[in-house]
């Protein structure tokens, strides 16, 4: 009759720490400051972008495109005369109510709007350089705003809006035309966001008159 050795110790031990790493395995939850370092959303991708963008929606986003529409968000629940601090040239928006305030308020802009969280490390990263291009001098022209908006106490609406990671940056086009770009943006992305936003103003900003073109 075959006999089998008995495992070393050593054996055992790693067999033993390979389970344990399995069973205390967290789920992870993309806006919760428990996991800083990896912020990748969970949630399935074909979700509308914007739940208030519903009816009469805007934008609704797939996994692969944007899909454009022909009207703009309500602001019904807003109140008009909603004032938006203003940080270093850059719009701080609280919330749900001050975002679309502040879509309403730029009809014929350019918005620039990062999505952040205060316990993200890449978004921390990205702060002083997404400063750093609103303040440039060759946009000081151009019918661009800048603004951020956190994670913090609006978790819900900013998945709502199809963020799928942050750091992530929306670039909006006027009332008309709507979200144009809607990427993830850490630190060493923002090479992309300045190529995104040159060719933005290419496409769609009047080189005589520097105000958005018909669309």
């Amino acid at each position: 009759m075959k006999s089998f050795r008995n495992p070393s110790l050593a054996s055992i031990i790693e067999y033993a720490l390979i389970l344990l790493t399995l069973v205390s395995m967290p789920s992870f939850d993309a806006f919760a400051p428990a996991r800083p370092s990896t912020l990748s959303l969970q949630w399935h991708q074909g979700t509308n972008i914007n739940k208030n963008f519903a009816s009469n929606s805007r934008l609704t986003k797939t996994h692969d495109q944007l899909h454009m529409s022909s009207s703009w968000p309500s602001t019904e629940g807003t109140n008009g005369a909603t004032k938006i601090d203003v940080k270093d040239g850059i719009y701080d928006l609280k919330g749900k109510d001050d975002h679309i305030a502040f879509l309403e308020n730029n009809p014929d802009s350019i918005m620039i709007i990062k999505f952040y969280a205060p316990w993200c490390r890449a978004c921390k990263g990205l702060e002083p350089k997404f400063k750093q291009i609103s303040k440039d001098p060759k946009y000081a022209n151009l019918p661009l705003k800048f603004a951020q908006l956190s994670v913090q106490h609006n978790k819900d609406y900013i998945k709502s809006l199809g963020i799928l990671a942050l750091p992530s940056v929306h670039i909006i086009v006027g009332k008309e035309e709507g979200l144009v770009e809607n990427f993830p943006c850490g630190p060493s992305k923002v090479p992309i966001l300045k190529k995104k936003i040159a060719q933005v103003v290419n496409a769609r900003v009047d080189p005589e008159t520097f105000k958005l073109k018909p669309f």
